[in-house]
């Protein structure tokens, strides 16, 4: 169907030694043109502060085309850029087919 899923287990975040980890899936859809980032999970604690708190205040989530001149950001370093209000009813497993 046309659609590109890549995945990434216990990716460690830069700085961290591996302690602060995230696990996710950026998924490529030819039929709606869409790119989506789907979250499994942040792991680890530093200092008492979560994965997710770290990731929230330190991490720079988007995209951006290769002359470096079209971008869509969704987080920068804590700063927002689209807001979801769906709940966790609308989580989705990570796509398993090429484990």
């Amino acid at each position: 169907n046309d659609t590109c899923y890549v995945s990434f287990y216990n990716m460690g975040m830069k700085g961290t030694n591996g302690r602060i980890r995230a696990t996710f899936q950026i998924v490529y859809s030819r039929p709606d043109s869409s790119i989506t980032f789907q979250y499994r999970s942040f792991d680890g604690v530093i200092d008492g502060d979560s994965a997710e708190r770290i990731f929230e205040r330190s991490s720079t989530i988007g995209i951006q085309d290769s002359a470096g001149v079209d971008a869509s950001m969704y987080l920068a370093s804590g700063a927002y850029y689209a807001r979801t209000f769906a709940g966790s009813q609308y989580e989705k497993p990570l796509h398993d087919g090429f484990l």
